[in-house]
């Protein structure tokens, strides 16, 4: 099976970057930067500064993905769904919530209460960019880095929708200490059906294997820099 990836953004250690710009990522258990709404989005935005960190790094990547493929602004509804992998999703979350349910003579934070599932900044993004395909979080551990990407193909060739955004968002926890830090996610489509030239194509094997340009892709970090540097036309190019 085959997609297209057409822009891939990220938050990690080393950074912001999407596409070309910004460094290659640093997935490891190094801490993150601060992350200001105006890193994201120029206009103020009350919205984004309510989120979690959690939510706020997720959707972070998946904007820079979006503005990498160019199809950031939008002005119909599109068919285009979600899927990210987790491994602790939105522990750290659910833990600061439940310490506002147990402390004595104060209600329970409804704030926090609003960000205690895992694929709350799926919906954030599906509203924001207008996208109406399905949206899930599957479980990740750190042996297994790509199984969204090899989800989102198999959506794909099954027409679950024309296009996924699809990518891994996670933040380590008092109870995760090692999980790695960072979101990573990227806009695939099936083969010409986005009309602009893509980054790479990438298949899946029978045996599960991810390849591009005739590499194995193991790792998150593999996966940005083969968007970098193969030999998919450049943009504006015809393929």
């Amino acid at each position: 099976m085959y997609a297209d990836i057409y822009g891939i953004g990220w938050l990690s250690a080393a950074g912001l970057g999407w596409g070309e710009r910004g460094k290659i990522p640093d997935f490891s258990q190094l801490e993150l930067p601060a992350l200001r709404r105006k890193d994201i989005f120029h206009e103020p935005d009350l919205r984004f500064g309510r989120l979690d960190l959690f939510s706020k790094i997720g959707l972070s990547a998946i904007t820079l993905a979006l503005r990498d493929a160019e199809m950031e602004a939008w002005e119909q509804k599109r068919d285009i769904g979600l899927i990210a992998a987790t491994r602790s999703g939105s522990l750290s979350a659910d833990r600061e919530y439940f310490q506002t349910v147990l402390a004595p003579d104060e209600p329970a934070s409804p704030q926090l209460f609003a960000y205690t599932l895992s694929t709350c900044f799926l919906g954030e993004a599906s509203i924001r960019f207008g996208l109406t395909g399905p949206a899930a979080t599957i479980a990740s551990p750190e042996s297994d880095p790509l199984p969204w990407l090899s989800q989102a193909i198999e959506m794909l060739a099954d027409g679950e929708a024309a296009a996924m955004l699809a990518g891994w968002c996670d933040l380590p926890d008092h109870f995760s200490p090692y999980t790695a830090a960072g979101a990573l996610f990227c806009l695939l489509a099936r083969p010409g059906a986005i009309p602009a030239p893509p980054r790479v194509r990438v298949q899946l094997g029978l045996n599960g294997t991810i390849t591009i340009a005739n590499q194995t892709i193991t790792t998150r970090e593999q996966l940005v820099r083969a968007c970098r540097h193969t030999i998919a036309p450049a943009r504006g190019e015809q393929p």
